[in-house]
Order: C-alpha cells, then structure tokens, then sequence
C-alpha cells in the first residue's frame, strides 16, 4: 500500500481509460465480454487508489500527530541521548 498501490492505481485507471476509448471507436472489433473486464479493471483501480490515498493521509497524519505532541518528542530525544 501508500505510494507504489497509489502509482499501479493509477496506472490502471489510465490504462482502462485508453481500453474504453478503444473500444468505443471500435465496438465490434472486440468481444462484448472485454468491455466488462476493462469495467473491472478500473473499479479496482478506483478502490487502489482509494485505500492507498487513505493509508498515505494515515501516515502523515500520525506522523504529525507524533512529531507535535511532546511526550513523544521528548521520548524521541532520550532516546538519541542513550
């Protein structure tokens, strides 16, 4: 998850994106059952893209939460001291 499923999310969605136009300008060049699996291809593009924007906003926003609270800035500090 994070960065590399948000980049192959992506990559799919763009890559679903040009498989629709395709077989748009040229329906009948195609099996009707590869519109359908191009369909399932982007919606599981969606929800990657979804689930890793989400694991990324978890992280920053831990991090942020971590690095302002000051308990644990000050456990940080004692621990570069030991």
């Amino acid at each position: 998850m994070g960065v590399p499923g948000l980049a192959s999310g992506a990559a799919a969605l763009v890559l679903a994106g040009r498989s629709r136009k395709e077989f748009r300008q040229n329906p009948q060049a195609y099996d009707p059952d590869s519109l359908s699996q191009v369909n399932t291809g982007r919606i599981c593009g969606i929800i990657g893209v979804v689930l890793s924007s989400l694991v990324l906003l978890y992280f920053v926003f831990a991090t942020v939460v971590a690095f302002t609270n000051p308990e644990v800035m000050e456990k940080i500090r004692s621990m570069q001291t030991d």
